[in-house]
């Protein structure tokens, strides 16, 4: 009983790590990832997120089976190093990873290389953008 139990909850912090591993770390769209701390931060954040949105648009169509079907779309989205760059020219910088989310990162690396290759995480969602 002692040992399902242990299993268990060792599954739901693993689980929990392999969900929260990619959002560690500075962040090129998150306002509160910048410094200095200054009062216009998120006002200057805004302007710079709103002069970064680039069109997308994108379409899949697959068929077999007898079965076909088709996926498009479309839309405005950030782009991390647009926003990084204005940022950077209005004086901010990204922040740097504390401790704990270097050392998550080493451990979940050989998970996060395979996305990489793959391009699964976007552009919008990695922090070392800025130059």
């Amino acid at each position: 009983m002692l040992a399902t139990l242990v299993g268990m909850r060792l599954s739901i912090l693993l689980v929990a790590l392999f969900a929260v591993s990619g959002c560690l770390g500075p962040r090129a769209l998150t306002v509160e990832d910048y410094q200095p701390a200054a009062a216009a931060r998120a006002q200057d954040y805004y302007q710079c997120l709103q002069g970064g949105e680039r069109p997308y648009s994108g379409a899949r169509f697959g068929a077999g089976g007898g079965a076909a079907y088709g996926v498009a779309a479309s839309g405005v989205a950030p782009s991390a190093k647009m926003v990084c760059a204005c940022m950077n020219s209005n004086g901010y910088s990204l922040r740097h990873a504390t401790n704990g989310e270097v050392i998550t990162d080493i451990i979940f690396l050989p998970l996060e290389i395979p996305f990489a290759l793959l391009g699964a995480v976007p552009d919008t969602q990695f922090g070392g953008v800025c130059p």
